[in-house]
C-alpha cells in the first residue's frame, strides 16, 4: 500500500506520537508523551470501545488487531482476549509494542505489507482497528481488508473497526463529486510528499479520508457480512464512528442495521 511509506517513517522517527498526534506531545515539543501517557490514553479508550462491543455481542477467544502500533489499545485487548494477533506495517512500531505489551504471551506481532492478514481462515473470534482505515490512501483500499477480515472471523465472529464516516444530507452527487475532487488533490500532494521521504525528507504527514456510510453498508453486505452496524458514539472529547458487522452462522442472513 502506498500509505506505507509514511507510517514505516513514522515507526522510526516518532511511534508514539504517529499513533496519537495531540498537539503538543511529539518528541521536538516539550512535553511529549511519555510510556505511562500513552498507554493510559489507550485504557480510556478501550474501556468505551468494549462496552460498544458488548453491547452488540462478543466473543473473547481471539482478536486480530490491524494496525497495532506502538500497542496503545494492543495493551488492553490482551487483558479481554485470550490470544491477540497485532499487526502493523512498520517494524519499528511492532518492536516498540514487542518490548512493553504485557503478558507477552498472550500476542503474536505480523510485520504485514498492508491489506493481507497473516492468520488462517476462521481462526479469530474477533477483528479490531483503530484509527487505520482513515489514514488509507483511497477508500477502495479498504476493499481487500473486508473481505480479509470476513475470510479470518469464525461464524458468530464480530468486527470493530472505528473510521469516519459520512452521508450526503441532500445533493448526493454534487457533494461526492466535490469530495471527489478533493481526494484527488490529497493523493497529489501525498506523492509528492512521498517521493521526499523516500528521499531522505523529514517532514512526515498522514493522509485522511472518509468513507461513505450507505457505501460502507452495500460493500459489507455484498460481501455476507451480517447485522451491519454503524453507530456515533458521543464522548466528552468528541465523537467517533464505529463499524461493527458479523460473520453470520451458516444458513443464517440479516439486513444492515
Amino acid at each position: 500500500m502506498r500509505s506505507n511509506i509514511e507510517w514505516r517513517h513514522w515507526g522510526r522517527i516518532d511511534p508514539l506520537y504517529g499513533v496519537s498526534t495531540l498537539p503538543g506531545k511529539s518528541r521536538l515539543d516539550s512535553q511529549p508523551w511519555t510510556d505511562s501517557e500513552f498507554y493510559a490514553l489507550g485504557a480510556h479508550e478501550w474501556s468505551e470501545h468494549l462496552s460498544q462491543w458488548q453491547t452488540y455481542g462478543l466473543r473473547t477467544s481471539s482478536c486480530v488487531e490491524i494496525g497495532c502500533g506502538a500497542g496503545r489499545i494492543t495493551q488492553q485487548l490482551v487483558h479481554t482476549f485470550d490470544h491477540v494477533y497485532a499487526l502493523d506495517v512498520s517494524p519499528e512500531m511492532i518492536a516498540y509494542a514487542r518490548a512493553r505489551v504485557t503478558p507477552s504471551e498472550r500476542v503474536s506481532y505480523f510485520v504485514t505489507e498492508g491489506q493481507t492478514i497473516p492468520v488462517p481462515s476462521e481462526s479469530a473470534s474477533a477483528v479490531f482497528s483503530s484509527h487505520v482505515f482513515q489514514h488509507f490512501e483511497a477508500v477502495d483500499d479498504s476493499l481487500i481488508y473486508w473481505e480479509e477480515i470476513y475470510r479470518v472471523l469464525e461464524p458468530g465472529g464480530t468486527m470493530f473497526v472505528q473510521l469516519p464516516v459520512h452521508r450526503w444530507p441532500w445533493a448526493p452527487t454534487i457533494f461526492g463529486a466535490i469530495y471527489g475532487a478533493r481526494r484527488k488533490i490529497g493523493a497529489t500532494a501525498a506523492w509528492f510528499k512521498r517521493r521526499r521521504l523516500q528521499a531522505g525528507g523529514q517532514q512526515l504527514f498522514a493522509r485522511l479520508v472518509s468513507y461513505d456510510g450507505d457505501w460502507l453498508l452495500r460493500t459489507l453486505a455484498s460481501i455476507g457480512y451480517a447485522r451491519i452496524e454503524l453507530r456515533c458514539i458521543a464522548l466528552p472529547e468528541g465523537a467517533y464512528w464505529a463499524l461493527l458487522a458479523e460473520r453470520p452462522q451458516p444458513g443464517l442472513t440479516h439486513r444492515p442495521r
